[in-house]
């Protein structure tokens, strides 16, 4: 086995790679904070494992780096037409000094004072707490039983399903086979979100990405690498 996949405390998901041109274990961490180890071919899973552990010093802090990277600002004005699958976004100036937002038949107000723009920062946070609002309704009504159904479908079972807002994963196996959905998943064309379902669904019998977990989604999606290419992309931490 050249792949593995470990949770590990404090960090997350940390991944190793065997490969012929290491010489020595390397440690990178990759925005928005992907954490990768590459080892010699011959080198041990367990002995790796003991030098992240050993290094989760620097790793923390360069999880920190990454995601601080300045990234081209992504604004969501009147310019942008904005919708999820069942609500549009909507603003509106008013004469009240902060803003206000809700949700109502399948619309997303956000109302700002009219002396502010609405480029600033904290209106920006408030537009995208209102979008997470809508997507997590949506989520409530279709990630969760699209994904109960895909399980008996697919003969699955799992411990618990639950949904999360996460900036860094579409979708989480727990080790006891709890399995958790973005909501940003919303966002996703339906094959896409099909493909993550099952994705984390043949983590319950491969908790790793062995060739033996692939091996396994591939029963469950039809051409899982031409699904994996088109899942780039997209970003749980971007909106358009």
């Amino acid at each position: 086995m050249k792949l593995k996949t470990i949770q590990m405390s404090q960090i997350g998901e940390v991944n190793f790679r065997k490969s012929k041109r290491n010489k020595k274990i390397n440690i990178t961490v990759k925005p928005p904070g992907i954490v990768r180890v590459s080892l010699p071919e011959r080198g041990d899973f367990k002995h790796a494992e003991k030098f992240v552990q050993s290094n989760i010093d620097w790793i923390l802090e360069n999880i920190e780096r990454v995601k601080n990277i300045k990234k081209p600002k992504e604004i969501i004005d009147e310019k942008t037409n904005y919708k999820t699958r069942h609500h549009t976004l909507y603003f509106q100036t008013h004469k009240a000094k902060k803003v206000q937002c809700k949700l109502h038949e399948g619309n997303i107000m956000v109302c700002y004072p009219e002396t502010a723009s609405i480029h600033e920062d904290h209106i920006q946070k408030a537009v995208r707490k209102s979008i997470d609002s809508a997507l997590k309704l949506e989520a409530e009504k279709y990630l969760l039983e699209r994904a109960e159904f895909l399980a008996q479908k697919r003969g699955f079972k799992y411990k618990s399903l639950s949904l999360f807002n996460s900036k860094r994963y579409w979708g989480m196996c727990m080790n006891d086979n709890s399995i958790k959905l973005n909501i940003h998943l919303m966002r996703l064309p339906d094959e896409l979100i099909d493909y993550v379902i099952l994705h984390e669904f043949a983590h319950i019998k491969e908790k790793n990405h062995s060739p033996k977990f692939y091996e396994v989604l591939g029963t469950l999606v039809p051409e899982p690498k031409v699904l994996y290419q088109q899942m780039k992309k997209y970003y749980p931490t971007r909106y358009n």
